[in-house]
């Protein structure tokens, strides 16, 4: 193999690696956004339901 050819491998593994990690940041990243998604999802609903019982005994 060149000395050409060899960096220029070098380079596309050197670039594989830092899309990996990315992806993998990005990924972490997605994960941390839905648990916190998930989280005032199930705190509204409860204070939905804790004003809807509210409004209901004022009737």
């Amino acid at each position: 193999m060149s000395n050409l050819a060899y960096n220029w491998a070098q380079l596309k593994r050197a670039d594989n690696c830092a899309l990996k990690e990315e992806n993998y940041r990005i990924r972490y990243e997605n994960d941390v956004i839905r648990e916190a998604l998930k989280y005032a999802t199930k705190t509204l609903t409860l204070m939905n339901r804790s004003f809807e019982s509210k409004m209901l005994r004022e009737e």
